[in-house]
């Protein structure tokens, strides 16, 4: 199936993966068959090596299940039981798709049905009330998901500020009691790199609503400090290994910056 992926053109001019993408759409719209739709999609996203046709496994999935724009007859219960089924077996899948819930503001059209009448009943967008409370929901599913697997914390630290308030508190509750021992060496790298960049945004534009506050930075940084390798190459790796997002920021550092290379 991975290659099937990978054929972005055949000799006859098709294209298998988008055929198969488009078949999977147009089944989702039925309340029947999201589950099952869904769960295919996210299979196949995870096989997926990426190329130039769209769409792609992940992005059908974003536009299926957005919170403004859900293109499924099913309703929000409906919609947050497929996705749960697939934070269940495909959870890196699931938490990516989710982190696009958040942040996704524009929508692409998906397949529909030209025979079964499984949009019969659908209406264009949604409530506020309904935005609000899928995302309530989806916050929570993705807070539920990095609690279980923690390796997915590292998806999930650079994205909380788009998480709703109750998902924001929960997840740093579970971050505050995270052992270090629960994750692989790469597996800490990387979060140790997520947790960086959120402290450096936080730093960066403190009087953004959706910057971590005061207490939420200094339980990062405690978290960092958990997370710190005793191998001294491996600590200051990070510090020439391409971007340095810097944990703390000051004007003094940025002129210092400014200076040494812009001047």
């Amino acid at each position: 199936m991975r290659e099937v992926l990978r054929i972005e053109r055949t000799q006859f001019g098709g294209n298998y993966n988008v055929g198969l993408v488009w078949a999977l759409e147009t089944l989702a719209w039925s309340p029947e068959h999201l589950p099952e739709a869904s769960m295919l999609l996210a299979r196949l996203a995870a096989l997926d090596p990426g190329g130039n046709s769209h769409p792609r496994p992940a992005g059908a999935l974003v536009s299926i299940f957005l919170p403004w724009y859900p293109q499924t007859t099913a309703n929000l219960d409906g919609r947050i039981a497929a996705l749960e089924a697939v934070a269940k077996h495909v959870p890196e899948v699931a938490m990516k798709v989710i982190s696009e819930l958040f942040r996704k503001s524009t929508s692409s059209p998906t397949h529909r049905p030209a025979v079964r009448d499984w949009t019969a009943g659908w209406r264009e967008g949604a409530s506020d009330q309904e935005i609000d409370a899928i995302h309530e929901r989806i916050g929570t599913l993705a807070v539920t998901t990095a609690t279980t697997e923690p390796s997915l914390w590292a998806l999930l630290v650079t994205e909380l500020r788009w998480l709703p308030r109750s998902a924001q508190d929960a997840a740093y509750r579970n971050l505050a009691t995270l052992e270090a021992g629960r994750l692989t060496d790469s597996q800490q790298s990387v979060l140790r790199d997520s947790v960086r960049r959120a402290l450096n945004f936080g730093a960066t534009h403190p009087d953004s609503q959706n910057a971590p506050g005061r207490s939420e930075r200094e339980l990062l940084k405690r978290l960092l400090e958990r997370l710190a390798p005793s191998d001294v190459r491996e600590l200051h790796r990070w510090l020439f290994a391409g971007w340095v997002h810097l944990p703390v920021w000051s004007p003094e550092i940025s002129a210092g910056i400014v200076q040494k290379f812009w001047r």
